[in-house]
């Protein structure tokens, strides 16, 4: 592979991706461990999390070693309490398409 076919394959793949800044009012976790983004009116959009996303729960305070054992509805549960204890706080998704790539703290 030559470099001008690396350099479009990359640029190919960054044409999907997209960074988010939400506040934790837009979030919540679905009973199957996807993420749905709300926007005021709209009845949400759906993602899938990654493994790496997944494992960002700590920015939720939720220690990622519990939060692995736990069965997707109450991943769910958990997670949904979270992030509305936490009412206050901003996150950064960063995505590809429909999956969520980490979930970040804002700042």
């Amino acid at each position: 592979m030559d470099w001008k076919t690396v350099s479009d394959k990359i640029v190919q793949d960054d044409q999907s991706k997209w960074d988010r800044k939400v506040s934790g009012q837009e979030l919540q976790i679905s009973n199957c461990g996807a993420l749905t983004l709300f926007n005021g009116d709209s009845a949400g959009q759906t993602y899938s999390l990654s493994e790496v996303a997944t494992t960002q729960s700590q920015k939720l305070e939720i220690p990622v070693k519990y939060y692995r054992r736990l069965p997707d509805e109450m991943k769910a549960t958990v997670a949904n309490y979270d992030i509305n204890r936490m009412n206050g706080h901003s996150y950064l998704l960063r995505g590809k398409g429909d999956w969520i790539r980490a979930f970040l703290s804002a700042e």
